[in-house]
C-alpha cells in the first residue's frame, strides 16, 4: 500500500474481548456453522475500528464508513458451542483509504 500512514502500526496483534458462541450458530454436527466465522471476525474487527477512531462519530463527521473489499478464510480447527473465542487482529499496513489486516480466531 502506498500513501501516508494515518497512524503508527502496533508491533503486536490486538486481542478482542471474549466472544460467546450463540447456540443458534451451531450446525447439526455440533460445530460452528461456517457463516458465523465471518460474523465473529466482524465482531473482533469492529473493536479495532472503534479504537482507531473510525466508529459512529467518524461516520457522522465524515459521511463515510469502512467496508470489507476482500476476505480470505482458512478453516483450521472446529469451533464448538462451549468454546469462548477471541479475535486476534494484526494491522499489516494502512494508509488514508485502506487497512490490510491479518486475523485469527
Amino acid at each position: 500500500m502506498t500513501g501516508p500512514m494515518t497512524t503508527s502500526l502496533p508491533d503486536a496483534p490486538f486481542l478482542s474481548s471474549v466472544i460467546a458462541i450463540d447456540p443458534k450458530w451451531i450446525d447439526y454436527n455440533g460445530h460452528l456453522n461456517q457463516a458465523y466465522y465471518s460474523l465473529i471476525f466482524d465482531i473482533g474487527i469492529e473493536e479495532v475500528i472503534q479504537l482507531a477512531g473510525l466508529g459512529i462519530g467518524y461516520i457522522k463527521a465524515r459521511n463515510c464508513s469502512t467496508m470489507t473489499a476482500e476476505s480470505h478464510l482458512c478453516f483450521v480447527r472446529e469451533v464448538f458451542e462451549r468454546d469462548p473465542v477471541r479475535v486476534s487482529v494484526l494491522v499489516l499496513a494502512a494508509d488514508d483509504k485502506r487497512m490490510h489486516l491479518y486475523c485469527e480466531i
